[in-house]
C-alpha cells in the first residue's frame, strides 16, 4: 500500500510531489486498513482509510490527502464539490484547491495544507464582541457557499426543488420515539399539522460548525464536505452553526441546563447579539415563520436521530436527545410559530 500511494502522488504531475518518499509523510488518522483484511467485518461508517499530510521539500507541511477505498463513494462526490466551488474566484481562499487521483485499489483526495486554528478552539477565547462578529461573518459565508452551489454544482444530480418537510419531520419521529415517548412524540405530531407541507430545497453544508471552520490571518477555511448538499433544508447550517458556538462560550455556562433555542429567551447582552444575528439571516432567507419552525424541529431531530444513528456513544447524541425532548415539549405548550418568535425578534421585548 505504501508503494501505490506514493506512485500515485508521483503522478499527480506536481513538480514538488515528483520525488515524494515515505519519509515526508505523516499519517494523522488510521481508521481500518485498505483493502480490509480477510476476515474483519466492514465498519459501519464509509470512513475506512487513512489521512495523509505530505512535507514539501523544506519539511513544511505542503498537502493534506484522504485516502479511501477506489470504490468508495463519499469521498469522490466530495472532492467534485470542493474542486468544483473552490475555482470560483471569490471563494478560492475560503476553501482549500483540491483534485483527485485514483488507481488500484485506492483513491486520493489531494488539497492544499492550510495552516491556522480551528474556530471551536478560538471560540472560547474571543471576547463577547468579536464572538458575535466571527459569528456574522460566518453565516454570511455560508449564505456565499449555498449562493455559489447552485451555479458552479451543475455536475451533480439536480436536487429536487422542494423538501416535503412534514414528511421528513414524521420520519425522524419514528426513529426516536423509543426515546422522547410517546406522549411527547403526540405532542409534535399536533404541532406538525400547523406547519407548511413544504419548504424550499437549498444548499447545505450539513456539517457547519467551528471544529470544520479554520481560522489563518484575517480569512476562513471550511473542511469537510462529506455532507454537502445531503440535507436541503432551510437553516439548517445556521441552526447547527448559532447552536454549537452557544455551547462552546462561557458566558452562556449558566443556562446550560437549557436547549439552545431556548436560550434567546434569556435576558443578556450576548444572547440579543445572538438573536440578532439569526433574525437577519432569517429575513434575508425571507422565510415564513412556519417555515422556520419547520427547519428548526427537522434540525434538532436530524442531529439526535443521525449521530445516534452512526453507532457512537450516548455522550456524543444525548444531549441532542434532550433537546429534542424540550423541542417536544415547547412545541406542545406554545406551538411551533411561538417557539421561533425569539429568533426572529433581533431587540429585546
Amino acid at each position: 500500500m505504501h508503494h501505490e500511494l506514493l506512485a500515485l502522488l508521483r503522478d499527480t504531475g506536481l513538480k514538488d510531489l515528483s520525488d515524494v518518499h515515505w519519509s515526508r509523510m505523516m499519517v494523522l488518522a488510521n481508521v481500518h486498513g485498505i483493502p480490509a483484511p480477510i476476515g474483519e467485518p466492514q465498519p459501519r461508517l464509509p470512513d475506512r482509510g487513512f489521512h495523509v499530510v505530505v512535507l514539501g521539500p523544506d519539511n513544511r507541511p505542503r498537502y493534506f490527502c484522504k485516502c479511501r477505498p477506489l470504490n468508495g463513494h463519499t469521498l469522490h462526490r466530495e472532492t467534485r464539490i470542493m474542486s468544483g466551488l473552490g475555482r470560483k474566484p471569490d471563494l478560492a481562499t475560503v476553501i482549500p484547491a483540491t483534485f483527485g487521483v485514483m488507481a488500484g485499489k485506492i483513491q486520493i483526495q489531494v488539497s492544499d495544507f492550510v495552516p491556522g486554528t480551528r474556530m471551536s478552539v478560538l471560540f472560547r477565547r474571543l471576547s463577547q464582541r468579536a464572538c458575535i462578529d466571527t459569528l456574522r461573518d460566518l453565516v454570511l459565508l455560508a449564505e456565499r457557499l449555498s449562493g455559489a452551489a447552485s451555479a458552479v454544482l451543475t455536475e451533480l444530480p439536480e436536487p429536487s426543488a422542494e423538501i416535503e418537510i412534514r414528511t421528513e419531520v414524521e420520519r425522524l419521529l419514528l426513529q426516536l420515539a423509543p426515546l422522547i415517548g410517546d406522549g411527547r412524540v403526540r405532542a409534535i405530531e399536533r404541532a406538525v399539522r400547523d406547519l407548511p407541507d413544504r419548504v424550499p430545497w437549498v444548499w447545505q453544508h450539513g456539517d457547519f460548525w467551528p471544529a470544520n471552520i479554520l481560522r489563518h490571518g484575517t480569512g476562513y477555511t471550511i473542511l469537510d464536505f462529506e455532507q454537502y448538499g445531503l440535507v436541503g433544508v432551510p437553516l439548517y447550517d445556521l441552526f447547527h452553526l448559532v447552536s454549537t458556538c452557544s455551547n462552546l462560550r462561557d458566558t452562556w455556562q449558566r443556562a446550560k441546563h437549557l436547549a439552545w433555542f431556548d436560550r434567546f429567551s434569556e435576558p443578556g447582552t450576548f444572547t440579543y447579539a445572538c438573536r440578532e444575528v439569526l433574525a437577519s439571516a432569517i429575513r434575508r432567507a425571507r422565510l415564513a415563520p412556519g417555515e422556520v419552525a419547520a427547519g428548526l424541529l427537522y434540525y434538532t431531530l436530524h442531529m439526535a436521530a443521525s449521530i445516534r444513528g452512526r453507532g457512537a456513544p450516548p455522550a456524543f447524541w444525548q444531549s441532542y436527545v434532550h433537546d429534542a425532548i424540550t423541542l417536544a415539549a415547547s412545541v406542545g405548550d406554545k406551538g411551533p410559530v411561538e417557539l421561533v418568535t425569539p429568533m426572529l425578534t433581533s431587540r429585546a421585548a
